[in-house]
């Protein structure tokens, strides 16, 4: 009851002050007042007030801390961007993975367990990031909740300093104007002692100003002065010089001063200069530690990925074999044959998917090994541009120091032609002129030098950029290709199967003659016979693909090795346009 009461009595008294008029007649002194406690100017004023009484319980950070914070904050800024960036692409494969899973539902029972595993996985990993996303955004409030105290602290501080200096010019101003009043009373003196004066002793006019007086007593002084008074006006006027003195004498003392304080100045702004370098060096070193950092950590995540794969793959190829032997029993010789047979297939088959698995494996380490020997090779080629360049700055380094050795030698030339007449004026104008001819020849050598290595270090980038399309382009290629021949592989295995399910079932009635057991067991060898000769054909081919890929890319790393090598030769290859 006492907040509402307290609340309605301050909005009334705001109402109030806001609805004031001030009067239209009032002193200087009164409209001044009026002025600065107008209505505004009062809710400004309990605004500020208030702001400052709130921000009061608030700290001011130290320069450590509030740089500390804000680079804690751009880089919580850019670890959300790129988990906001990763979150948008697992949602990308979870729906991907969903859409796969619908349409391979009559598929096989493993591509569907797979799948559910997969998609299980791709769910829990979403969930992590969801997670760690609120994380960091909750840290990028209280780091922004800091800075935003912050603020108001130093404002508020700021602002007492501000009244604080305000009352102080307040206080000098009274105390100025109380010092005003004897000095005012002592010129008052002064003026009815110089009116005695001019009424008692020389006849002038009283109804003139003081200085004008104080101009005629001069005249009549210069005119009419015995020596006493002279003596009293020089006694007068040495207090005059030796006050000039001492003045002259402090502001030579000031200006001394002042010079050695801008030397200070000058020598902590180099020094700061100094430090600012080796801070802008610094944090180029850790940036580049932490982008490394970064890309060692996304290796390792896929690296882990593919292991945990493999590992869910020979789960469920353990769990399909005990499956198949615990639902088949033998009853049987022949049964137990056939079921010997079966296994035998089926490990013949599990071992060429190995194998193929394999050779992709060995496939894509060759190419991982090979984009390492370019990225190797392009950062040797970066390395030895580097150098080239570091060197070419020592030589424009050496030619500076030559060109200011050139100039003090002129100036020492001048000052011995000044001092001595030993020189014709002609032969140095002339060899001055030679050495500016040769100095621009040698500088339009070096700009159309550095011209071409520029046109050159352009080329290496857009062929750079060309090789990484390329790379990309295959890559999306070779995946396409990947995936359309696994289904043919897996078109091509059906179709097998449904042929010999075909002839299995046609076994002893191609014949017109009875079946009978020596016509079955003819028939099954021949089946057996071309199922070998169809895998073995199958093998060769393959056998002979990996061979022809070996060859292929024998002959790119050699042609990679020898333009390489081509290209260091002409780099090496460098002129001195000094001599």
């Amino acid at each position: 009851m006492t907040d509402n009461i307290d609340r309605w009595s301050f909005t009334s008294e705001l109402d109030s002050l806001w609805n004031m008029k001030p009067k239209a007649a009032y002193n200087k002194t009164d409209t001044e007042n009026d002025t600065m406690f107008s209505s505004s100017n009062l809710l400004v004023e309990l605004l500020i007030s208030q702001a400052i009484l709130d921000s009061s319980e608030f700290k001011a950070l130290s320069f450590d801390n509030l740089e500390a914070l804000k680079k804690e904050l751009k880089v919580i800024h850019d670890s959300i961007h790129h988990t906001t960036k990763n979150l948008q692409l697992e949602n990308r494969i979870k729906n991907i993975s969903k859409s796969l899973e619908n349409a391979n539902l009559k598929s096989s029972r493993h591509s569907v367990l797979y799948l559910a595993d997969q998609r299980q996985s791709n769910e829990n990993k979403i969930k992590q990031m969801s997670e760690f996303l609120e994380g960091l955004k909750e840290r990028q409030v209280e780091i922004k909740k800091g800075l935003l105290q912050h603020t108001a602290a130093v404002l508020s501080k700021g602002i007492q300093n501000m009244e604080l200096t305000a009352a102080k010019k307040r206080r000098n101003q009274l105390d100025y104007s109380d010092m005003l009043l004897p000095l005012q009373n002592e010129l008052d003196l002064i003026a009815r002692k110089v009116n005695k004066i001019c009424a008692s002793k020389f006849n002038i006019n009283l109804s003139s100003s003081t200085v004008e007086k104080l101009l005629q007593l001069e005249k009549r002084l210069q005119t009419n002065g015995t020596g006493n008074q002279m003596a009293a006006l020089n006694h007068l006027g040495n207090p005059k010089s030796f006050l000039n003195e001492s003045n002259t004498h402090k502001i030579s003392h000031e200006k001394m001063q002042l010079i050695a304080i801008e030397q200070q100045k000058d020598s902590y702004y180099n020094k700061m200069v100094d430090l600012e370098l080796l801070t802008t060096k610094l944090l180029s070193h850790v940036d580049q530690f932490s982008q490394r950092q970064k890309a060692l950590q996304m290796e390792c995540m896929l690296y882990k990925t593919e292991s945990i794969e493999l590992e869910i793959w020979h789960k469920t190829w353990e769990r399909d074999c005990a499956l198949n032997t615990d639902n088949h029993p033998p009853s049987s010789q022949s049964d137990e044959i056939a079921h010997h047979q079966q296994l035998q297939q089926q490990a013949e088959k599990y071992e060429s998917e190995i194998n193929q698995q394999n050779i992709l494996i060995q496939r894509n380490t060759r190419r991982y090994q090979q984009l390492e020997v370019d990225i190797h090779r392009l950062s040797d080629q970066k390395v030895d541009l580097e150098s080239t360049i570091h060197s070419k700055s020592r030589l424009l380094d050496e030619k500076d120091r030559r060109i200011t050795q050139l100039h003090l030698q002129l100036q020492s030339q001048k000052q011995a032609s000044q001092t001595s007449n030993r020189y014709d004026t002609q032969l140095r104008e002339q060899e001055k002129k030679r050495l500016n001819e040769s100095f621009q020849q040698r500088e339009a050598c070096w700009t159309s030098h550095t011209h071409k290595k520029e046109d050159q270090f352009d080329e290496l980038l857009e062929s750079f950029d060309r090789l990484t399309n390329m790379a990309m382009e295959f890559d999306t290629d070779r995946m396409r290709y990947d995936k359309r021949i696994s289904q043919l592989n897996h078109n091509v295995s059906e179709l097998e199967m449904e042929l010999i399910t075909h002839k299995i079932k046609r076994l002893g009635f191609n014949n017109q003659e009875p079946p009978t057991t020596q016509l079955l067991r003819k028939e099954f060898r021949q089946l057996v016979a071309d199922i070998k000769e169809a895998h073995q054909i199958r093998m060769e081919q393959e056998a002979e693909e990996i061979r022809r890929l070996q060859l292929q890319l024998e002959e790119l790393h050699n042609t990679n090795h020898n333009t390489a090598y081509k290209y260091q030769q002409h780099i090496s290859t460098q002129t001195d346009y000094w001599n």
